[in-house]
């Protein structure tokens, strides 16, 4: 749900069924419900839909009264997940090795090298903006359905790395090469239409 959408941890721990609407495809976040206190809506595409609809089904069939979308073994509202986000990074080797104040690698009782996350939680609110911007979602549309209140908060989370720089390039030289094409009267359509008739 994060990496889709860039919603806050607290706000997918806290989200209830009361507030996502699987017939429109959208979940409703109040202003109690957000760290800047402004409401906003989330419409879900896709894979974060389907996870929805499997959370419902379970939901219905193990806890038909549990209010929360992501509930416990036990049908209880989860508080935190620190011990299985670190076991899932480390399985997923998003780990590096945790070092002591002199930088030497910290051994468990056994020996081996004690793994620390290589990511946070928080790494999926980053990365939703950046998919947001580069799939094209206009920037002030991308902050409302992530929360950002200031574009100078937004800009730290909508990062620029080299292959976006690239990319730039090459639509620029696209451009480029369309706008003398309109200069020279080449532009004169598709293929199809500039194609002679047979006569």
């Amino acid at each position: 749900m994060a990496y889709s959408t860039g919603m806050r941890k607290e706000e997918i721990l806290g989200l209830q069924w009361s507030q996502v609407d699987l017939m429109e495809e959208k979940i409703t976040l109040r202003p109690e419900d957000t760290k800047n206190k402004e409401s906003r809506v989330i419409f879900m595409q896709g894979e974060l839909l389907e996870v929805l609809r499997f959370q419902r089904s379970l939901r219905d069939q193990k806890f038909p009264n549990c209010p929360w979308v992501f509930f416990s073994d036990t049908g209880e509202k989860i508080l935190d997940f620190r011990g299985s986000w670190e076991t899932g990074c480390i399985e997923a080797g998003l780990c590096r090795p945790l070092t002591d104040e002199r930088g030497n690698s910290v051994k468990d009782k056994k020996g081996k090298p004690v793994l620390i996350p290589s990511k946070l939680f928080h790494d999926f609110r980053r990365t939703a903006v950046r998919n947001m911007v580069r799939a094209g979602v206009p920037e002030r549309v991308a902050m409302m359905i992530s929360g950002h209140k200031t574009r100078s908060v937004f800009e730290r989370y909508n990062i620029v790395n080299e292959d976006d720089l690239k990319k730039a390039s090459e639509k620029v030289k696209v451009y480029h090469q369309e706008m003398a094409n309109v200069k020279d009267g080449h532009n004169l359509g598709t293929e199809a239409q500039r194609r002679p008739i047979d006569g």
